[in-house]
């Protein structure tokens, strides 16, 4: 009778060990399949590995892993049948959150024997009918998986329409993990005011691995799937997860919909106010009115005649200690009376590279019209081309964080500024650009 192998076993090499001891000889499994679901908001996936039996039944594995976590649950069906393999995938189909591909087998192999060591490692148990899943799968040669696809340029809208797929339902922090990490939820009326601190303490928490490690599956996953072009998306937010967690535009949607639920729409409703700008934005025309009369901007869209006129207002953060260097566009119709578009821009063209992230973009939390694409192609195009413009906007924003920015220590007496030196009012610009105008 054959020796079964026992439940202390701890990795491939004690395994393979243990095999050559006991003169075991395993052949290479024949129509090997391995299929994968989507990550859920936890981090979980589901996988199957089946392969051919002799007589022509399959051996199948099912096995539930969390990513940075242990194996949940699982089973092995030694003998099964065509028809009873496709109810297996069927019942998972069937959970509308759920997604199944077909995936490599040795890449699933490897995953499979990783979560295997981080279960042994935690101290966890194994429960028996895991470790049968187990096993079978250990007759599949892993494969680490291959680089991840090259990351791409995205905007917060691209990656908001793409959360709003039913598989992500669940992609947001519950209030469980919050309060377990020491993180106080917050609340729709506060998240615009607490969002840094609440994505900086998340920063330090265990959940940043796991969202990262999310959106690596994920763009595996899509590769799986033959969609290159979301592959290098998801490539694009584990790297912008992983470099700066409280700047992240996956944290912060993922935060979003924590506070105000899954749909964007809805966000958008419930952050969107008539004459109002987003919490800690303030505009530039309420600080500055005479300046904002002069150098505001408007914009035209169409030919001449009957064109439709728009005027661009801008926003600026209040808060002292961001130093986020951007300005938001409130694009409003003169024609209609009404705000048609919502308009991100960074300053900063390598802070945009370095996060992935498009340097102008629509801002997804906020309601558009028809003509928003043709907005934010008019306004790209012009803060590219017009230099004197670009400057004018960074100038304002100086203007707004030095009426903002915390006392300074005075000058001494009789001491001097140079035009050249920082500006004492600590907004980092020239003096002969800033407070001496």
């Amino acid at each position: 009778m054959e020796k079964r192998l026992t439940p202390h076993w701890r990795s491939r090499p004690a395994l393979e060990t243990a095999r050559a001891a006991w003169g075991m000889t395993v052949a290479p499994p024949q129509g090997l399949e391995a299929f994968a679901s989507n990550a859920d908001g936890k981090g979980a996936i589901v996988v199957f590995v089946s392969f051919r039996n002799p007589d022509g039944t399959r051996a199948v594995a099912n096995v539930c892993l969390r990513l940075t976590g242990d194996l949940r649950n699982g089973f092995a069906e030694p003998c099964a049948t065509d028809a009873e393999f496709e109810g297996m995938l069927g019942d998972l189909r069937a959970n509308g959150n759920a997604e199944l591909t077909t995936a490599p087998p040795g890449e699933i192999a490897q995953m499979v024997h990783e979560a295997f060591a981080r279960t042994v490692a935690m101290g966890a148990s194994v429960k028996d009918a895991v470790r049968h899943a187990v096993e079978l799968i250990e007759r599949v040669p892993p494969t680490p998986p291959p680089p991840l696809t090259p990351g791409c340029s995205t905007s917060m809208e691209t990656i908001a329409a793409l959360l709003e797929r039913p598989i992500y339902d669940g992609w947001v922090f519950d209030a469980a993990d919050l309060i377990r990490f020491g993180v106080q939820p917050p609340t729709a009326a506060t998240v615009r005011a607490k969002m840094g601190d609440t994505l900086k303490a998340l920063a330090r928490s265990p959940i940043r691995e796991r969202v990262v490690a999310m959106a690596r599956y994920m763009s595996r996953w899509s590769a799986w799937r033959g969609n290159a072009d979301e592959a290098a998306e998801w490539t694009t937010l584990a790297g912008g997860a992983e470099t700066d967690f409280t700047e992240s535009p996956l944290a912060i949607l993922m935060l979003m919909r924590t506070v105000f639920g899954s749909g964007m729409k809805a966000i958008a409703r419930s952050l969107a106010k008539p004459g109002a700008g987003p919490q800690g934005l303030v505009p530039f025309a309420s600080l500055f009115p005479e300046v904002a009369a002069r150098e505001s901007r408007t914009i035209v869209l169409g030919p001449l005649a009957g064109a439709e006129f728009y005027e661009l207002s801008e926003l600026y953060c209040v808060d002292p200690a961001c130093d986020c260097k951007r300005v938001l566009f409130r694009v409003h119709s003169h024609g209609r009376e009404e705000s048609v578009a919502t308009i991100s821009h960074g300053f900063s063209a390598k802070e945009a590279r370095r996060s992935g992230m498009s340097q102008t973009f629509l801002d997804p939390l906020h309601p558009k019209g028809a003509d928003a694409d043709a907005l934010l192609a008019a306004v790209t195009t012009l803060l590219r081309t017009d230099a004197a413009w670009h400057q004018r906007l960074e100038d304002h924003y100086a203007l707004v964080k030095g009426s903002v920015a915390k006392p300074v220590e005075t000058v001494r007496s009789g001491s001097k500024v140079g035009p050249n030196e920082p500006c004492p009012c600590g907004s980092g610009k020239k003096f002969k650009k800033c407070c001496r105008r």
